[in-house]
């Protein structure tokens, strides 16, 4: 049974920023003035050449000015007020969420999303997945520059959402649904999704299986184009095609396409009917972010795959070195799979771990994002998955 959540206080909306704009700004704004900019209004609209790490809304945070941290997973809660870090105090007119058990105040910060939209606070909900730029963390609170909406599904759901397997079909996607998936729009729970009907999804994507472990899931009607997040298979550079679990998509009608490997994360946008050969068409790739800068603190949530061993492996894309790292519980070890959240800072394109906590399957527990996968039954970009939304509710100040 899907827990019910509390309606979060409003949470005004508010112009862009005037101010000297940050890089995500500089980039989202560059990439509208050559054809994209989608986000709230229109997804679609993104430059289809897009398929390079520098054209990235969130690359080159944490280098310089205010981005000293850096957090990537889902919203566990949003609030009306918060206390500022380092002030034992409530703060009227500000806003925050919580991302991997820090509180952000996230009433002056820049929102993009992940195909160059520029967003507004109203847009961070509980589930959402967010990259967050913010300031030193003191006393468990930060102050956000800016923040980074990303989605991995947006389609159609193809099949009747299975209460055994906990899984919903979208666009021949496994997307599985646990007590932790958001689903704000369907209060009678994922059964209530009709089949045929546009969604989007946010989740933690697990590489080893494919299944998407949702930490949100809305609606969506008259979308122009799809979208889908995932990680390669069966690249063939002459047929111009790959596989995101057991789908084809051909990126043959690409300009100036890359060329995907076996292994590489990639995130497209596509036309939204297969062809007549039942492949999804991609219309273009969306830039890809690169690691973190070095010597960035950085904290993460989701699903560790690939593992090397206990003390080496991926999540949400970024290589992990938890050789010195103090993991809870103590006698935790992690393998495929496993639900963690980390801590450290990057070095080089590694993040060397300093605390490391996996998660039990089926833990809701926390601040955190620690359902399963995908959000997700818990989402781990991935079953039984990685750390969604948590158990928390949108809190009241």
């Amino acid at each position: 049974m899907h827990a019910k959540r509390t309606s979060a206080p409003h949470r005004a909306t508010r112009p862009v920023p005037t101010g000297p704009a940050t890089l995500a700004l500089a980039v989202a704004l560059a990439l509208s003035a050559c054809g994209g900019g989608g986000g709230a209004t229109d997804p679609a609209a993104v430059d289809t050449t897009a398929g390079k790490t520098d054209a990235h809304p969130m690359n080159g945070v944490g280098s310089g000015g205010t981005g000293r941290t850096m957090s990537i997973g889902p919203v566990s809660s949003t609030q009306a007020m918060m206390r500022i870090a380092g002030a034992r105090r409530q703060v009227a007119g500000s806003s925050s969420i919580t991302v991997n058990g820090v509180v952000y105040d996230d009433s002056s910060a820049l929102v993009v999303d992940d195909e160059a939209g520029v967003r507004q606070l109203a847009d961070l909900k509980l589930g959402s997945g967010v990259w967050v730029q913010a300031g030193a963390i003191d006393n468990g609170a930060a102050i956000a520059s800016a923040v980074m909406l990303t989605t991995d599904l947006r389609g159609t759901t193809d099949a009747a959402y299975d209460p055994v397997a906990q899984v919903l079909s979208v666009m021949g996607q496994r997307v599985v649904i646990n007590a932790s998936t958001a689903l704000d729009a369907f209060p009678a729970g994922p059964s209530a999704i009709p089949v045929g009907s546009q969604v989007e999804v946010a989740s933690m994507l697990d590489p080893a299986t494919g299944n998407y472990v949702a930490t949100r899931i809305d609606p969506r009607a008259n979308v122009t184009s799809f979208k889908a997040r995932g990680y390669v298979s069966a690249p063939d550079d002459k047929a111009h095609t790959f596989k995101l679990g057991s789908q084809v998509f051909d990126y043959s009608g690409v300009a100036q396409a890359p060329k995907p490997k076996a292994g590489d994360a990639v995130s497209v946008l596509l036309q939204t009917q297969r062809n007549g050969a039942g492949r999804w068409v991609v219309t273009a790739f969306l830039a890809t972010a690169a690691p973190p800068a070095d010597g960035t603190p950085l904290q993460l949530s989701g699903v560790a795959a690939p593992v090397i061993d206990a003390t080496h492996y991926t999540v949400a894309g970024v290589q992990v070195d938890a050789t010195g790292a103090k993991v809870t519980p103590k006698d935790a070890v992690v393998t495929t799979q496993s639900r963690v959240e980390v801590e450290g800072t990057m070095s080089g394109v590694t993040l060397v771990a300093d605390k490391v906590t996996v998660h039990a399957e089926g833990d809701k527990d926390g601040d955190g994002p620690p359902g399963p996968g995908g959000g997700p039954g818990g989402p781990g970009p991935g079953p039984g998955g990685p750390g969604g939304p948590g158990k928390g509710k949108d809190r009241a100040p």
